[in-house]
C-alpha cells in the first residue's frame, strides 16, 4: 500500500489492527467511496465524505483519525498577492465549514 499513498499519515490499517491488510486499494477518495458504496468492502472515508452518503454507516463509530495538512510555499512566492489571496480563501472555506470536515454536530 505505501505505493499508493501520498502521505504516511494516511496509513490507518496498522492504527486499527496491527497485521491488517488491504486487498482492494485506491489513492483516491471518490474511488474509495464508490467501491465502498458498492459494497466491495469497507473502508475509512473522511467525515465530509461518509456522513454525507445515506447508504453509508460506520462499523466502528469509536475509532476516527485526525490529520493536520499545511499550506507549503516558497518562501519567494508565499507574499505574492495571488497566493496571499488563494491561502486567505482557503483557510477562510476550512474555518466555515470545520463541523461538516470533522463531523461534528453543528
Amino acid at each position: 500500500m505505501p505505493d499508493l499513498l501520498y502521505s504516511p499519515e494516511l496509513n490507518y490499517l496498522g492504527e486499527m489492527s496491527p497485521g491488517l491488510v488491504a486487498h482492494v486499494r485506491s489513492s483516491s477518495f471518490n474511488a474509495q467511496h464508490r467501491m465502498i458504496a458498492a459494497g466491495v468492502g469497507i473502508g475509512v472515508l473522511p467525515r465530509f465524505i461518509g456522513d454525507a452518503d445515506d447508504a453509508l454507516r460506520p462499523i466502528l463509530p469509536d475509532l476516527a483519525f485526525t490529520r493536520s495538512f499545511w499550506v507549503v510555499t516558497h518562501q519567494d512566492t508565499r507574499q505574492l498577492m495571488r497566493v496571499r489571496a488563494f491561502r486567505l480563501w482557503l483557510f477562510e472555506l476550512v474555518r466555515r465549514h470545520r463541523t461538516t470536515l470533522l463531523g461534528e454536530a453543528d
